[in-house]
């Protein structure tokens, strides 16, 4: 599920709807509405953009290849990843460019992601509904 979003409001709500439709079952929380398909993970992997830090001696995109290309290594396709606008510290083009290369190794594993971006031609990348 990829939610295009630009206000910082609607990305918090996304989230906080997406969490509480995924987890909150899992803790045998009841569900809101008139039937649910639940889906049970093995992992729960969560990618959000993280402050730069002298001591790694990484840049922003480095440091967030580094730990994209580690939550995949861990996720299954029963795993949930959550990822909040990915790739802001380069250029629209190479984001594009990378969350594309990134979205195409979840759709491999068949694996449930909910991403919030700014980039909405993410949007078309899955025929799947």
């Amino acid at each position: 599920m990829l939610s295009p979003a630009r206000i910082r409001a609607a990305k918090r709500h996304s989230h906080a709807h997406s969490a509480s439709s995924i987890i909150l079952p899992g803790w045998g929380c009841p569900v809101p509405g008139n039937a649910a398909k639940l889906f049970f993970f093995d992992r729960l992997l969560t990618h959000f953009e993280r402050k730069e830090s002298i001591e790694t001696l990484q840049g922003k995109l480095e440091d967030e290849l580094i730990r994209i290309r580690s939550i995949l290594k861990k996720a299954t396709p029963a795993s949930i990843l959550v990822m909040n606008e990915s790739f802001l510290s380069t250029t629209t083009d190479d984001a594009l460019f990378l969350s594309r290369q990134i979205i195409q190794r979840i759709l491999e594993l068949d694996m449930l992601c909910v991403s919030v971006t700014f980039l909405d031609e993410l949007s078309s990348l899955s025929k799947k509904p």
